[in-house]
């Protein structure tokens, strides 16, 4: 059994087919072996629509929760999500509609 894995990045609206041979290599004889496949192409959609919502829009800091709601659209999901709220480079949340309470007041986009 074998398992083929590929990333596909383009521009939004593109399409591009992916051709999987049918034959894989053995890592002890380095022979062919061969492999049968469902098909003979994989059809990618690369547009994607990252929307989000916050709610409320305002509130008093440390005290009030900042819900985001995702409305993402396209490719196909599961989705993943990395959030940083304090923008420090680490992940603070990888759910799709975080709850964040910000320590400071001020304008955050």
């Amino acid at each position: 059994m074998s398992e083929i894995h590929f990333h596909v990045v383009g521009s939004a609206g593109n399409t591009s087919d992916i051709t999987l041979s049918s034959g894989v290599l053995s890592a002890n004889t380095a022979t062919e072996i061969p492999a049968t496949w469902v098909g003979d192409s994989v059809h990618v959609n690369t547009t994607l629509d990252a929307e989000f919502s916050a709610s409320p829009l305002e509130g008093v800091a440390g005290v009030t929760g900042f819900t985001f709601t995702d409305a993402t659209t396209g490719c196909t999901p599961p989705y993943t999500y990395e959030w940083d709220f304090d923008n420090d480079g680490a992940v603070d949340s990888t759910a799709a509609s975080p709850t964040h309470i910000y320590a400071n007041a001020g304008t955050y986009t």
